[in-house]
């Protein structure tokens, strides 16, 4: 063998022949998703009215989608919400977003007959709208899916509890106990509550509860009272 004159191998010495470093720079795939209710649309006696919200995604929070429905006539009310999915390809490099998937929010339903384009997967709805669709970076695409609420009143129905319109108010006593507060319904109030939790952490989650009860029950009364007018 010829002996390296230049360098002495394996001393570690920066500038010598025998030590060649080569420097890789990795490109990262990143994709961001932004959710938002974008549509509500409101079927009442089979007639559907369209209501745009005007949210972006980026409100921080998302502020709530209030709808004006008779309480007389629940029984023959349907409400959708159209979500909008944003994606966001926020890396450097191109790619896909080959799968899509999503909770279906508490309270609602998801129709398949509206939303042909997603499938059930467990505790979660599947899209695979985008597979095909490459995403430069910088560059967004949309998908859009739509979830239903469905009002039942009357004799052994009853409302759903995420549709209950409350205000409260929560709060810790010096002495180590919890309360909560609230008007019930928020618009043009009819009743007042106010629940004492001793030795409690947190007015709203140990009060809320029952709080939500009371009004589940006050919010049947004011549903029988309607339905006899």
């Amino acid at each position: 063998d010829t002996p390296d004159i230049d360098s002495t191998p394996g001393n570690g010495i920066e500038g010598e022949d025998d030590i060649d470093k080569e420097y890789v720079r990795v490109q990262y795939f990143d994709l961001s998703l932004l959710k938002w209710v974008s549509k509500v649309f409101i079927t009442e006696n089979g007639v559907t009215t369209e209501q745009d919200t005007g949210h972006t995604g980026l409100e921080q929070p998302e502020p709530v989608v209030k709808v004006d429905l008779d309480r007389k006539n629940l029984n023959n009310i349907t409400v959708k919400f159209e979500y909008t999915i944003k994606i966001t390809n926020e890396g450097q490099i191109a790619g896909y977003a080959k799968e899509i998937s999503d909770y279906i929010p508490e309270g609602l339903e998801f129709m398949q007959e509206d939303n042909p384009n997603w499938t059930v997967s467990g505790d979660k709805i599947v899209t695979r709208q985008l597979e095909n669709t490459l995403l430069q970076p910088g560059e967004t695409a949309e998908v859009k899916v739509m979830m239903q609420k469905t009002f039942q009143t009357g004799t052994g129905k009853s409302l759903n509890l995420q549709s209950l319109d409350l205000a409260g108010k929560t709060g810790t006593s010096e002495t180590g106990n919890v309360w909560i507060g609230g008007f019930f319904p928020s618009e043009e109030p009819r009743y007042t509550i106010v629940i004492l939790v001793e030795d409690g952490s947190s007015g709203v989650g140990d009060g809320g509860p029952v709080l939500k009860k009371i009004c589940a029950y006050l919010n049947s009364l004011i549903v029988e009272s309607n339905d006899s007018l």
